[in-house]
């Protein structure tokens, strides 16, 4: 470790000050995402590279995180572009980021190129891949695709079972919600969280299955699963279909017991008023 040190001190000392100035800047990388500073990760980014110092690997891994975050496509394709441009392949790693996020932007047509690109894929991809289709509506190809992960070697987690139950849910294939809630739950590795419960007690209520909501609700109760203030605003609203101002009361005091006040109101407020 001395000996190392020793090494390391030395060769910082060899270094001229341009460099080690962009040496310095691009250790602070880690640091701004650390802090969530993702606009500084970016102009660092282009800093370090105006000053003659091209990113390498882990810089561009940090840096397609951050237009990940802020959904900023514009500088998510630059800096693919950039890694073409210096000749780096992309790894596991990058690939998945690079796929997150032209996922998260709503480029279905690159992330499933990059997707097809890779030649092993854990379920990251696949969820991201899945994701993408299902935030731009495209829920055939979701649904094909999730077919294919589960013949495949990744397995469904959580993330991918409530994507696909999202899916089902706004395309009004309720049946097949409550199926994936049902191998959810007999799995066997994990179990319904608060998305996978309010996602179902939303998609019943849009379609007019107020009763179904509630008992959907008290089911997520029962798990000891605590609901969010989108699945309180669901079930008051219900209540409100149903003339069971009694349940909506309940429901009523546990956000105020349970949710912080902006955010219940801001999401159930029309619902209590009306």
């Amino acid at each position: 470790m001395l000996f190392s040190n020793y090494i390391n001190r030395k060769c910082i000392c060899y270094m001229n000050p341009k460099t080690m100035q962009s040496t310095t800047q691009i250790l602070m990388l880690g640091c701004y995402m650390r802090k969530s500073m993702y606009e500084e990760v970016i102009v660092t980014c282009w800093r370090v590279r105006d000053e003659g110092v091209y990113p390498d690997d882990y810089v561009f891994l940090k840096v397609l995180r951050a237009c990940t975050q802020l959904s900023d496509l514009e500088e998510g394709v630059q800096v693919h572009n950039d890694m073409k441009h210096l000749g780096l392949r992309p790894n596991v790693c990058s690939s998945n980021s690079l796929i997150e996020l032209y996922s998260k932007c709503g480029d279905v047509v690159s992330t499933r190129r990059m997707f097809d690109e890779m030649s092993q894929r854990d379920v990251l991809p696949w969820n991201s891949m899945i994701a993408g289709y299902v935030s731009t509506s495209i829920y055939d190809s979701a649904l094909e695709l999730f077919n294919l992960m589960c013949i495949g070697r990744a397995r469904p987690d959580l993330i991918t079972w409530n994507t696909i139950l999202t899916a089902y849910s706004q395309h009004g294939l309720l049946e097949e919600a409550l199926d994936i809630l049902n191998h959810i739950k007999e799995c066997g590795y994990t179990m319904p969280n608060h998305v996978t419960w309010t996602t179902l007690t939303v998609g019943h209520a849009r379609k007019g299955c107020y009763r179904k909501a509630l008992e959907l609700f008290k089911e997520m109760l029962d798990a000891n699963v605590s609901p969010n203030a989108d699945s309180l605003s669901c079930v008051i609203s219900a209540c409100k279909n149903l003339h069971a101002f009694r349940s909506g009361r309940e429901a009523h005091g546990y956000g105020i017991r349970t949710c912080l006040d902006h955010k219940f109101y801001a999401s159930a407020g029309g619902a209590l008023v009306t």
